[in-house]
């Protein structure tokens, strides 16, 4: 609780205004172990969550297609949805809003007598530009922002190195930190109140993001995201298989840290725990190498490799025509349910370096488009590794 002086007033006439916290969820799509949100909760006497469509990340690249394809993006709204529901559960709403989230949310702030802004600390560039950009707008009406960091299982500062000293192998990794405790999910806690602004926002649709008619593809009825508490059912139950764990916590469904406590007992908890920790490197080298990791000297910086910028191969890969039957059948997987297996990463990757000689970012782009779950770090860790520019990471995805 904060107080406003209102001129020559006695102490006992100062009006108590309430600690409004604007909770701004980015790719942290969900209320359980959701540290920055809990923390919100604990810290201030109101709390307004916010969700901004970004239209930057729905766009048509360079490569002529879109950053952001129909499959991520209907993922996405469908967990912004979800998410929704969540809150108004517990007496609140998400705010959604179109737009340029550092525009947005500091619109809200100065509109609605906020003090403070908190939401995850996210790695790659496009995001932390976002947050500087946020940052120095807010000085501008004396409010701050707050970043949490929850990409990990296992807690940056529980770990035996600085993150500039981190292996260059995910072997000398692994050894390094099995075995450090895993910090238990978060508890949840009461919201004392939420903020309700009289326009808390629609839904959007596709062609709100962008999306022409004859893109437009029908929603297959099974696709439909599932709540926070069946996908911590099929989980706890052992149906869902590794792949889908990985693919909710990418989606910010699930945190890692949610997902191993969940999978304790079960045969596949010791599996689950050895994908999530390379899973942890990869985060960790993103964080280390930073704009390395998207360009095509990659994070070792050979700028010795080079590589083709050839159109119709590159295309022949991508429509799944290069009359590789292995290829062109993930290529398939791909393009129309928006997933892949770490065998289909593989195959993939590797014919379109060794085979095509087609420039690696090209991939890592197609499958930032394609994907239905994605992960920034992973993806284009991964195709570091495949492309030979990357440190050994001993695994995919």
């Amino acid at each position: 609780m904060s107080f406003l002086f209102t001129g020559n007033k006695e102490p006992s006439q100062l009006l108590t205004v309430p600690t409004r916290f604007i909770y701004w969820f980015r790719n942290d799509l969900r209320i359980a172990d959701n540290v920055a949100f809990w923390n919100a909760v604990r810290d201030a006497d109101e709390i307004l969550p916010v969700y901004v469509f970004d239209p930057r990340k729905y766009r048509v690249k360079d490569l002529g297609f879109r950053k952001t394809g129909i499959k991520r993006a209907l993922q996405v709204i469908g967990a912004v949805n979800k998410l929704r529901q969540e809150l108004r559960n517990r007496g609140g709403d998400l705010i959604i809003r179109i737009g340029e989230p550092e525009m947005v949310v500091y619109e809200l702030a100065n509109n609605y007598n906020v003090q403070e802004i908190r939401a995850s600390k996210e790695i790659t560039l496009e995001e932390t530009n976002i947050e500087a950009s946020l940052s120095k707008k807010l000085k501008g009406i004396n409010v701050d922002i707050s970043l949490t960091w929850m990409n990990t299982l296992t807690h940056p500062h529980d770990l035996p190195f600085y993150i500039s000293l981190l292996p260059g192998s995910y072997a000398e990794f692994s050894q390094a930190v099995t075995g450090i405790p895993v910090r238990p999910p978060v508890v949840e806690s009461p919201v004392r109140a939420f903020f309700q602004p009289e326009n808390p926002g629609l839904l959007p649709e596709l062609p709100d993001l962008g999306f022409q008619p004859d893109e437009l593809v029908s929603v297959d009825p099974d696709s439909e995201e599932k709540t926070e508490k069946e996908i911590s059912e099929r989980v706890k139950s052992g149906e869902a298989d590794i792949t889908k764990i990985e693919n909710w916590i990418s989606g910010g469904r699930l945190s890692p840290r949610g997902a191993y406590q969940l999978v304790q007992g079960l045969p596949m908890a010791e599996a689950v725990y050895q994908r999530l920790l390379r899973r942890d490197y990869l985060q960790y080298l993103g964080l280390k190498w930073g704009t390395r990791l998207f360009k095509p000297s990659g994070i070792i910086h050979n700028i010795d490799q080079t590589w083709v910028e050839d159109t119709e191969k590159f295309l022949s890969w991508t429509e799944a025509r290069t009359g590789d039957p292995a290829v062109d059948s993930f290529m398939n997987e791909l393009n129309h349910t928006g997933m892949i297996s770490e065998e289909g990463f593989k195959v993939l990757a590797r014919y379109l370096v060794q085979e095509l000689g087609v420039n690696w970012t090209w991939g890592a782009a197609w499958f930032e488009s394609q994907l239905k779950y994605y992960d920034t770090v992973i993806v284009w860790g991964s195709w570091n590794y495949l492309s030979g520019v990357g440190l050994e990471t001993a695994s995919t995805i």
